[in-house]
């Protein structure tokens, strides 16, 4: 069964798109192991993958936008409607 990767949460204005699990893949990291070098919770990356979050922590992505070499946009993504 293949996991989901991308997830959309629309807003009155956009859509955002969480692709932390993409961008994961992308990297050949798995989830276990990002929570551990990340020293991040499960709940924490599951929040950010699943665009529960209710708030953005800058420095925290920008922590997790080192260790993948990525951008904001890899991780997430807006676009206005």
């Amino acid at each position: 069964m293949n996991k989901k990767e991308v997830y959309e949460v629309p807003m009155e204005n956009g859509v955002y798109k969480f692709k932390l699990f993409q961008a994961l893949k992308n990297k050949g990291i798995t989830q276990s192991r990002f929570i551990r070098e990340m020293e991040t919770s499960y709940a924490t990356m599951i929040r950010y993958a699943k665009g529960t979050v209710q708030k953005i922590d800058l420095e925290m992505l920008d922590r997790w936008c080192s260790y993948l070499n990525c951008t904001f946009s890899d991780l997430i993504e807006y676009t206005k409607k």
